[in-house]
């Protein structure tokens, strides 16, 4: 049954003879009985039914025994099982009526909870696309606000003709734009609908030429970073970029963590019953308990105004599209641990065939 307009709609037939399928041929008045009564409707004879004799459908399509039960669930209709046949010797029972009210209860029950799923899980959706749209707004908003005061700074620093804080305004005008120009490109990546193209690539070449790009960041942060690389290590199927911009989120957000105290960070590989690890550890100030549960959900983040929500979101997205697996492991005042792993390639499957001549006896 469609609501609101409570029209049928056939979702799936089966025929006694499959070689005689054609149009589906039913009673709909027999089905508007079982409708618009809810009750179970058996017909042993419907040519001779007083019910239903001078039913057009029931004379053309030759119907002889029926059955109709309704499927329902907390008075509503969700649809109906209906059942015939044009020969008299099949003429169906009580016992046969009993037996598809019970099949047509449970169905109904699963139907609803079915339902309520679907409904359940469009919420969810909903929920998330609102909780989305909320945190692209406030981080908008964040980010205009910092170049709009920038700008009525910059305003008053050209009234008054001042080199000098024009020259200190102007950065901040800069940074708002550039924040926008970031926030811009990870919401395209995090919506990026099509799958990356996987390459044959080392995991341990990505690491190397990451920190290399990063090299000079760290240095001007105070950071070190140590690198210590499983030699002889495969090559696998990844998103080389994919995974450069992950580990680059995973630094970036480590030395945001040292607050300008300098640190360590250590970045290392390892095989493991034929599965890759990647493991990025610091020794910064680590993730409260309370925040560990969200801190791949997008826009969530403990940078407050300085961080877009995304960089970690976009992390498990790039490893979830090279069919890898990210974790995370801290502790308050110690630090925090994020493993990668990708799993071992599929094993192809060998064949051990005979190849000596079949011998006739």
């Amino acid at each position: 049954v469609h609501y609101p307009d409570g029209a049928l709609e056939p979702q799936v037939v089966r025929f006694r003879d499959p070689g005689k399928r054609g149009e589906l041929a039913i009673s709909k008045t027999i089905i508007q009985k079982c409708l618009r009564e809810q009750v179970a409707v058996l017909s042993r004879d419907a040519t001779m039914d007083s019910r239903f004799n001078s039913s057009e459908s029931i004379i053309a399509n030759e119907i002889r025994s029926a059955m109709c039960v309704p499927l329902v669930s907390k008075k509503r209709p969700l649809g109906i099982i209906f059942v015939d046949t044009r020969e008299f010797v099949h003429a169906f029972t009580e016992d046969d009526l009993a037996f598809l009210s019970s099949l047509a209860y449970d169905l109904a029950m699963w139907l609803d909870n079915a339902m309520l799923m679907r409904e359940s899980i469009k919420n969810e959706r909903l929920a998330a696309v609102g909780q989305t749209i909320a945190g692209l707004a406030h981080n908008i908003k964040n980010i205009l606000q910092l170049a709009k005061g920038g700008l009525e700074l910059l305003d008053q620093a050209i009234e008054r003709k001042s080199l000098e804080e024009i020259q200190t305004f102007w950065p901040v005008v800069r940074r708002g734009i550039e924040r926008m120009q970031v926030l811009t490109q990870e919401m395209l990546d995090y919506s990026r609908q099509t799958p990356p193209e996987l390459v044959e690539a080392s995991v341990n070449e990505v690491i190397r030429d990451t920190v290399q790009a990063f090299e000079k960041d760290a240095v001007d942060a105070g950071v070190e970073i140590v690198v210590n690389l499983a030699p002889d290590l495969p090559k696998r199927k990844i998103d080389p970029g994919g995974l450069m911009k992950s580990l680059l989120n995973l630094i970036t957000n480590a030395v945001d963590a040292f607050e300008g105290r300098g640190g360590r960070i250590e970045i290392s590989t390892c095989l493991k019953d034929d599965a890759i690890l990647i493991v990025v550890s610091d020794n910064g100030k680590g993730i409260p308990r309370d925040k560990m549960a969200r801190i791949f959900q997008p826009f969530f983040t403990t940078k407050g105004s300085k961080g877009t929500g995304l960089g970690l979101s976009m992390t498990k997205k790039y490893i979830d599209d090279m069919g890898g697996h990210i974790s995370v492991q801290s502790e308050e005042g110690r630090g925090t641990t994020f493993t990668i792993v990708f799993p071992p390639p599929p094993k192809e499957i060998s064949f051990d065939v005979d190849t000596q001549p079949e011998t006739k006896q």
